[in-house]
C-alpha cells in the first residue's frame, strides 16, 4: 500500500487512491481504526485492490479477510507524518529477526547494515524526506565502508560515510575493524603472515595479546536540521558461533522479516 502522504492542497482535490496487494480475497480500509473507508472490496485477479478515499491525517489500515468476508488474515499500516524531526537508527543485521545472528563477528570483515529513518515529532517516517545522513562510529572497533538508499537512480558515491535519504531511509554498511579470533598465539600467527595488517584506515588490526575483546561499537547518525540519533549499539563477539557462515547455517528456514 502507497503511503499516506498529503495530497497537493486546495484546489487540488483532497483525496488519495491507493492500492493494497495481497492474496486475500477481500479488503476494508480504515482510517484511525474506527472509521471504515468505503465499502468491503473484493480483489482482482491480479491480487490487488483499488480505493479512492478522502484523506485525513493519522493511520490508514488496510485489513485482509477470508473468504466469508469476515474474518481478518492480515493488516498493513501507513501513517501521516508531520515535518522531520529526528534521525532514528535501527540495526538490520545482525539480528535474529533477519536470520543474521546476535552480534557481529570479531574477524576483521564481518559487516552490519544499519538503517536510518527520517522521522517527525510522533516518530512517524517521513516518506518525501531527502535529508542528507552521516554516519559516524564513535566507539568500538568498527569502520563505516559504505552507504545506500535504495534510489536506483542516484549517483552519489558509494563508498563514503553519507547519502541522502530515499522515501525518508538511508543506509549504513559497517565493517569490524579487528581480529580477536583465537588464542594469543594464533593471532600472533596470522599477524605475522599478514604484514600490513592495522596499516591504514581500512585495514583491520588484531587484538593484542593477553587483551580482552570488545563487546560493542556504537554508531550515531546526523542530518542537517533534524536532531541527531540516539547511539545505537551494536553487539560484537569473538565467539566461532558468530561465524556468519555458522549464522547462516543455523538459520536456514528460521528467519521471518516483517515488512
Amino acid at each position: 500500500m502507497e503511503s499516506w502522504a498529503a495530497p497537493p492542497p486546495p484546489p487540488h482535490p483532497q483525496v488519495r487512491t491507493l492500492h493494497v496487494y495481497t492474496s486475500a480475497p477481500f479488503v476494508e480500509l480504515y482510517l484511525n481504526d474506527t472509521v471504515l473507508l468505503g465499502e468491503k472490496t473484493a480483489v482482482a485477479s491480479f491480487q490487488w485492490a483499488s480505493f479512492t478515499v478522502p484523506w485525513s491525517p493519522g493511520k490508514i489500515s488496510a485489513l485482509a479477510l477470508a473468504s466469508d468476508g469476515v474474518t481478518p488474515v492480515g493488516r498493513h499500516e501507513r501513517f501521516s507524518w508531520g515535518p522531520a524531526s529526528k534521525v532514528i537508527l535501527t540495526l538490520d543485521a545482525p539480528t535474529l529477526a533477519t536470520g543474521t545472528g546476535e552480534a557481529l563477528y570479531l574477524d576483521g570483515t564481518d559487516v552490519g547494515l544499519v538503517r536510518a529513518s527520517i522521522v517527525d515529532a510522533s516518530g512517524n517516517l517521513c516518506a518525501d524526506a531527502v535529508h542528507n545522513v552521516t554516519f559516524q562510529v564513535t566507539q568500538g572497533p568498527g569502520l563505516i565502508i559504505g552507504v545506500g538508499n535504495g534510489d536506483p537512480s542516484s549517483l552519489h558515491p558509494n563508498s563514503v560515510s553519507w547519502r541522502p535519504a530515499y522515501h525518508g531511509l538511508s543506509r549504513g554498511i559497517l565493517r569490524v575493524t579487528m581480529d580477536a579470533r583465537g588464542s594469543d598465539s594464533e593471532r600472533q600467527v596470522r599477524a605475522s603472515l599478514e604484514v600490513e595488517a592495522g596499516v591504514g584506515a581500512l585495514s583491520s588490526s588484531f587484538l593484542p595479546p593477553g587483551m580482552a575483546p570488545p563487546t560493542t561499537i556504537t554508531v550515531i547518525a546526523s542530518a542537517p536540521g533534524v536532531s541527531p540519533s540516539d547511539p545505537l549499539v551494536i553487539s560484537v563477539s569473538a565467539d566461532p558461533q558468530n561465524d556468519p557462515i555458522i549464522v547462516a547455517a543455523a538459520s536456514v528456514g528460521t528467519a521471518w522479516l516483517e515488512v
